[in-house]
């Protein structure tokens, strides 16, 4: 915030000082949206940005398969053509399954529709709780949540219904290593242990909800590559 980066210029190192910021209506922390609050300031210390200077040496420090800058600056330019290749097949993705939802009109059993709002609902307090988010307001009673996350529950029921109706008609299938290649590279990203993170899914039954979404992907892959979309009366 402008008015706290305000205050703390001018100060040297282990200065403290008490301020009143008043926050914005918006904010994403509920509980001070609006408020004005004390804040106490100690400044532990000032660093100062050097900008290292562009050569082969600095590539090299950075990666070791690295030998000149230009390698530094080709393998930037790659790895940003590939996010912005990846970014446009997912929104590619997205445009497809919305215009599969559009297509096709089906009915969907009350209990998974509920059990499915249920989980978006807990996953939304458990992120509010953590954000210190004032879940006593009238915005968040549970039937002002249920009205506010059923159409999203029903999007994503009818998406995975859908899905996985045209994976068995295309013989379309998430094998084992698949699911642990999944796994794993989960485990790299967050710096777990890939053992210990396959096996707490197993225990909380949750490989069959990773086999439905890699599956769910998979046929949005197939779809993209080789379907045409033409509306049917029934799935």
């Amino acid at each position: 915030m402008p008015e706290i980066e305000n205050e703390i210029i001018g100060m040297k190192e282990n200065d403290e000082k008490t301020i009143t910021v008043t926050f914005p209506s918006e904010h994403s922390v509920k509980a001070i949206a609006g408020k004005q609050v004390e804040l106490s300031i100690t400044l532990k210390g000032v660093k100062k940005v050097i900008e290292p200077e562009l050569n082969d040496e600095l590539a090299q420090k950075i990666n070791k398969d690295f030998k000149t800058l230009n390698d530094l600056v080709e393998d930037i330019k790659k790895r940003l053509l590939e996010n912005k290749r990846l970014q446009e097949i997912d929104r590619q993705k997205e445009e497809l399954l919305e215009n599969l939802l559009n297509l096709h009109e089906f009915e969907l059993p009350e209990t998974v529709v509920s059990k499915e709002t249920s989980n978006l609902i807990m996953n939304f307090v458990k992120d509010a709780y953590y954000k210190g988010i004032d879940l006593k307001q009238d915005e968040y009673k549970p039937t002002k949540l249920r009205e506010r996350f059923e159409p999203e529950a029903i999007k994503r029921v009818k998406a995975t219904f859908l899905l996985l109706e045209i994976a068995e008609k295309e013989n379309i299938d998430v094998s084992g290593e698949e699911i642990r290649n999944a796994i794993e590279k989960e485990a790299i990203m967050n710096g777990k242990n890939f053992e210990q993170l396959y096996k707490e899914y197993e225990e909380k039954g949750m490989l069959q909800l990773i086999k439905v979404d890699l599956l769910s992907d998979k046929v949005l892959d197939f779809l993209l590559e080789n379907a045409s979309i033409e509306k049917e009366d029934n799935i």
